[in-house]
């Protein structure tokens, strides 16, 4: 039986001066995960400049 492997991501997507929403991003990034045969599981949310890091 073949293990499944894990990545953890805890980052800050830098949107620049795209006004996408969260909705948005998030419906274009799990198309992405699904097209890999991929799955998510975790929260997405927007954050200020100051919470992020960036």
């Amino acid at each position: 039986m073949e293990m499944s492997r894990y990545i953890r991501i805890d980052g800050v997507i830098d949107m620049m001066n795209n006004q996408m929403s969260n909705d948005e991003f998030w419906d274009r990034f799990i198309v992405w995960i699904e097209q890999n045969g991929w799955a998510f599981g975790g929260p997405t949310d927007e954050c200020e400049e100051k919470e992020g890091g960036a």
